[in-house]
């Protein structure tokens, strides 16, 4: 019984080489990132300032029910104007810009 390594087959090869194309980018996003939150913490920056990635998701986790609203609301405004390059005033307001309290 012989076994299929993955670069045996068209769909394989294709796999490792797409995984030989994405990996080191990936290893040096994660580095990046583990290195921005480290330093945060070791050289006690204010959140202020430089917030953490951490606090970052989460802030986004939080207010995602808000983010995907006033985004399809945006999307509305925009296509009112016809022209989605075109950002001219309408009823008053800029679309495509997050406001709070933007009906």
């Amino acid at each position: 019984m012989t076994t299929a390594r993955l670069g045996s087959t068209p769909l394989g090869r294709r796999a490792q080489t797409k995984l030989g194309e994405y990996l080191p980018a990936a290893v040096v996003f994660v580095l990046a990132i583990s290195v921005w939150e480290a330093a945060v913490f070791g050289f006690n920056i204010q959140f202020y300032l430089l917030p953490a990635p951490h606090v970052i998701v989460q802030a986004f986790r939080d207010q995602a029910a808000l983010l995907v609203e006033r985004y399809v609301v945006g999307r509305q405004d925009i296509g009112r104007l016809g022209d989605p390059l075109q950002l001219d005033h309408v009823d008053g307001h800029v679309p495509a810009v997050l406001v709070p309290g933007h009906p």
